[in-house]
């Protein structure tokens, strides 16, 4: 009578681990998902925030060669720039940024410096 019993209590345990494993994996799933979701909304955000920011569009505007009052254009945008992201969800994807015009002029966010711009 033990052997039977026994079969049939640890075919019900295993269905419910079974069960379980399948609810912590679709759960699992849904936190990736969301997680992406609110990755790729806030790059939106950013990248809209960076069309809009008179810091940014000001270097934008630049041609080369640059002068030191346009090179502080640059660093001003570059600064704005890093505070935004500082503040943003999108900080912990991101590890550079890098935003350029049509004549090179450029300036990036790198989120871990060497000490070098």
């Amino acid at each position: 009578m033990g052997f039977p019993s026994l079969t049939i209590l640890f075919s019900y345990m295993n269905s419910l681990v079974v069960e379980q494993v399948g609810r912590v994996n679709r759960n699992w799933v849904m936190d990736a998902v969301d997680e992406v979701n609110t990755t790729l909304n806030a790059l939106t955000e950013a990248v809209s925030w960076a069309c809009f920011n008179d810091n940014v569009t000001a270097a934008m505007r630049l041609d080369r060669p640059l002068s030191s009052s346009e090179m502080l254009t640059i660093y001003s945008a570059q600064d704005s720039m890093a505070a935004y992201l500082a503040g943003s969800p999108i900080w912990t994807a991101l590890n550079k940024i890098i935003v350029f015009n049509d004549e090179g002029v450029y300036f990036e966010y790198v989120k871990n410096r060497s000490g070098t711009l």
